[in-house]
């Protein structure tokens, strides 16, 4: 069975982009446009592992993170923040919230997939 992965981005090419890579990988893959979408998505889809975009509308990714670490179920859930907000204190945030990675836009292929093995394989 493929591990599963949630992606959370409001911008629709970018899901797509990270949909298809992670496809093409054998990954299982579900979109979330918002964080509450993705929240509501979480529950029925149980991913091994979360993308999500910082900024977007409703909630930001900041608050999805911060909403995943507080729920025991999600607790250690894998988390990469993938965004176009490259800023030290953004990547200060995330940590502090509990984001496992930080991946900046435009993003490779190779890096993406390097990142989901490095956390799916249990090495991150």
């Amino acid at each position: 069975m493929p591990y599963r992965i949630l992606v959370i981005d409001d911008e629709p090419h970018m899901a797509r982009l990270a949909s298809y890579v992670l496809q093409t990988a054998g990954y299982e893959v579900l979109t979330a446009e918002d964080g509450r979408d993705g929240l509501k998505k979480l529950a029925q889809f149980e991913p091994d592992l979360v993308i999500c975009d910082i900024t977007m509308p409703e909630m930001d990714g900041f608050e999805v993170v911060s909403t995943l670490r507080a729920d025991p179920r999600w607790h250690h859930l894998p988390v990469i923040m993938l965004t176009a907000r490259g800023q030290e204190q953004d990547m200060q945030r995330a940590e502090e919230v509990g984001a496992n990675s930080y991946l900046t836009k435009p993003f490779s292929s190779r890096q993406l997939l390097g990142e989901v093995q490095r956390y799916l394989n249990g090495i991150g």
